[in-house]
């Protein structure tokens, strides 16, 4: 994929992924949704949808290159 031209803009150079596998991360582009109370601890109740790398949508926003995005959200 060429970041720089957008040719084929795919989840895995959008800015809201998350890489957690090999081809697989999590879209950080909305807030987590509910994912069923079956889990006794709180916090795994709530999930980022699992998207593929190579999945795409209309709300790509190319990623920065060398840019740690949770640090630069935080400061």
């Amino acid at each position: 994929m060429n970041i720089k031209t957008h040719q084929n803009p795919t989840c895995e150079g959008c800015t809201y992924y998350q890489a957690q596998e090999k081809n697989l991360g999590a879209c950080h582009r909305f807030p987590p949704s509910f994912a069923g109370d079956s889990s006794p601890i709180d916090s795994h109740r709530w999930k980022f949808p699992l998207v593929s790398a190579h999945n795409w949508c209309g709300e790509f926003r190319a990623a920065t290159l060398g840019v740690d995005l949770t640090t630069a959200l935080t400061t």
